[in-house]
Formats: structure tokens, C-alpha cells, sequence
């Protein structure tokens, strides 16, 4: 179990089949790469993670947010993002990323900043997935990228957008989060 504070050009690594706990008492700025490559990352306090660090999820790999809400900078890799109970992985800024990973048990995934979030994984969450900013887009122009029955929430000014070869059913709800402003749903794609 590691608590201390990372800061300046660090990297957390996590490789291995175990389960690494990560908890702090103070919020990381490390601007190096979280890199879990097998294994578990689980968090054992909210911002565990620095804002600053992109998050990378290897095939085969977790992150268990363990019920604690955390942010990252992008969100890249093919692994899963899990938690027991609810929690939300932040993961934009004005930068265009690509997840091609799983999200499950109750994590809710919340895409901020200007960029574009391409998920092209599926989702079996009962969280919700949320436009927070940018754009959240599901698929590639193929028929990769699902939400299942999770819900997605779309602020005003942001944007969901399916770009999807085939025809695609979902099954959660879809919502507006703010009472004022425009957000919008689109289909791209055949």
C-alpha cells in the first residue's frame, strides 16, 4: 500500500498480477504517465491519481476505483475500470484520446476539457458515462463501442456522438445535465 505524495516528473507504475492499493492524504501533481500493465491499481482514497498524468490501462489490467472519485489527464490502453460501489474516473482536458477498455460494477466515466473522448470498449456499469466537456464519442467508423444499459449525462455545450458502421441499440437513458444551454446527441457513421 502506497500513501506518500507524488510530485514533478514522476511515473506510477503498476506491473505484476497483484493488487496494489494506492491511498494519499494529499493531492498529487506528478506529470509522468500512470502506467498499470497487469494487475490492480486500486485506490484506496479519492484523487489518488494526479490530473496531471495520462492513465494508462494495459489488456488485462484494472483500475478498481474502490468507491473513490479521481482524475486523470487522458484515459488510453484496452484494460478495465471497475468499482464496487459508485466512484468517477475524470479524464479530458483539450486533448483528443482514445479507450479501447471495459467499464464496470458502478463506475461512472466523465469526459472534461475541449478534447474528444473516442471509446471504442464496452460499458456493463450501472454508473452513468458524462459529457462533461468536449465531446464523448462512441465507436471509430466501425462497429467497436458500446454503452450497454449505462446511462449517459451530456452538459450543455458538449457533445455524444456515435460513429458506428452498423446499427447499434442502447439500452440506458440519455440526459441533459444542466437546465439552461445546448447539449447534443449524434449519429456519424453508416
Amino acid at each position: 500500500q502506497g500513501s506518500n505524495r507524488i510530485t514533478g516528473p514522476s511515473t506510477l507504475a503498476k506491473s505484476g498480477s497483484g493488487t496494489l492499493t494506492h491511498a494519499t492524504t494529499g493531492g498529487h501533481d506528478y506529470t509522468g504517465d500512470t502506467n498499470v500493465t497487469a494487475g490492480t491499481l486500486a485506490l484506496g482514497a479519492a484523487n489518488a491519481l494526479s490530473p496531471n498524468s495520462e492513465l494508462i490501462l494495459s489488456s488485462g489490467a484494472t483500475l478498481d476505483l474502490a468507491g473513490n472519485s479521481a482524475s486523470a489527464a487522458t484515459l488510453t490502453g484496452a484494460g478495465a475500470g471497475t468499482s464496487a460501489t459508485a466512484a468517477t474516473l475524470s479524464a479530458g482536458g483539450d486533448l483528443a484520446f482514445a479507450f479501447a477498455g471495459s467499464l464496470g460494477g458502478a463506475a461512472s466515466l466523465a469526459k472534461t476539457g475541449a478534447g474528444t473522448l473516442t471509446f471504442t470498449g464496452t460499458s456493463a456499469s450501472t454508473g452513468t458515462v458524462q459529457g462533461d466537456g468536449g465531446t464523448f464519442q462512441v465507436g471509430a467508423g466501425s462497429t467497436d463501442g458500446s454503452l450497454g444499459s449505462t446511462s449517459a449525462t451530456i452538459a450543455a455545450g458538449a457533445a455524444l456522438v456515435f460513429n458506428r458502421s452498423d446499427a447499434l441499440v442502447q439500452s440506458g437513458n440519455f440526459s441533459r445535465s444542466s437546465a439552461s444551454g445546448t447539449a447534443s446527441l449524434r449519429h456519424q457513421g453508416a
